[in-house]
């Protein structure tokens, strides 16, 4: 293992910066389009996650792990937030209690697809780290294996 790298645990920091910072890259996007806006997060996240597996001596799981949980945990925030938006929106205009159950429905399908995009970004940028890491040379890069 190089010593020159940080701590395993520094993975945890890139996870939370991620989840943070695609919170925020989202909604400073969001006037931008929703393409705009979900390439952004995805990028983010995934650069997160490389430099959690580059710059730290973590193992695949160590690297992976902290991603999926952070992954999770947005999930569950962006179900919050649509779930609320909805709710209240559909209560402004007289709406009951199967407009909660939709605003329930479209909060799980958001939390869905965002742990999705947030997973294949961050298990990704997680793996590319590790392999760019374990690279001696860069020229092993532009070499094929016989």
């Amino acid at each position: 293992m190089d010593r020159n790298k940080l701590s395993p645990h520094f993975v945890w920091l890139f996870a939370l910066v991620a989840v943070v910072g695609g919170l925020g890259i989202a909604f400073v996007t969001a006037k931008a389009g929703w393409k705009v806006s979900a390439a952004a997060f995805f990028g983010f996240v995934g650069l997160m996650a490389f430099l959690g597996g580059y710059l730290t001596r973590a193992s695949a799981l160590q690297a992976v792990l902290p991603f999926v949980l952070a992954s999770g945990a947005l999930g569950a925030v962006y179900y919050a937030i649509v779930k609320s938006v909805m709710s209240a929106a559909a209560s402004s205009v007289g709406a009951g209690g199967r407009a909660d159950r939709a605003a329930a429905t479209m909060g799980a399908i958001a939390a869905f697809l965002i742990v999705v995009d947030a997973l294949a970004a961050s298990v990704g940028g997680a793996i590319f780290g590790l392999k760019i890491r374990a690279v001696k040379s860069p020229g092993e890069l532009l070499r094929r294996p016989a």
